[in-house]
């Protein structure tokens, strides 16, 4: 058999729409505290390489990285080959995988997200400074001729 594919990613299901409570938790954390996103996207790839080395030690006693999505032919090879045992613990932890790849997804799109709000605050900001400092500037235009306006006004009103 080949050990040219990535056995964590045989699982035959693909992962479920709703995230599991505590990758849910930590997603809704993550979009209110930059702290807590660092954090979550920081543990949840360190935890999908982590069940991906396992799945890939599960099926062949190493782990080797960067390898390709297996066929659907060479995941039932595969599954068929492993012991009962170790059948079990590979589409445990394949399943854990997806799932994890499902939740750094979700991350990787917040992140997308926030960047972009950011960057939208940032020229909603700069276009605000720019135009009170327009303003600031007509003011001081406004000011020269403030003086003489009154004046005018004033005269128009006693001739009234």
């Amino acid at each position: 058999m080949s050990h040219e594919f990535d056995a964590s990613l045989i699982h035959p299901e693909p992962a479920a729409e709703a995230l599991p409570p505590d990758l849910r938790n930590a997603v809704e954390s993550a979009k209110r505290m930059p702290s807590a996103f660092a954090n979550a996207k920081l543990h949840g790839e360190n935890e999908l390489r982590r069940l991906v080395q396992s799945c890939n030690r599960i099926a062949w006693s190493t782990a080797p990285s960067d390898l390709r999505a297996p066929s659907r032919e060479e995941a039932e090879a595969l599954l068929a080959a492993l012991a009962p045992d170790a059948r079990e613990r590979l589409i445990a932890e394949a399943k854990l995988a997806a799932e994890q790849r499902r939740f750094v997804g979700i991350l990787h799109v917040i992140e997308r997200e926030v960047a972009a709000q950011k960057a939208a605050e940032q020229a909603d900001r700069v276009r605000y400074e720019a135009e009170q400092r327009e303003i600031a500037e007509f003011e001081v235009f406004d000011a020269a001729g403030k003086a003489a306006r009154f004046e005018a006004w004033r005269a128009s009103r006693r001739g009234a």
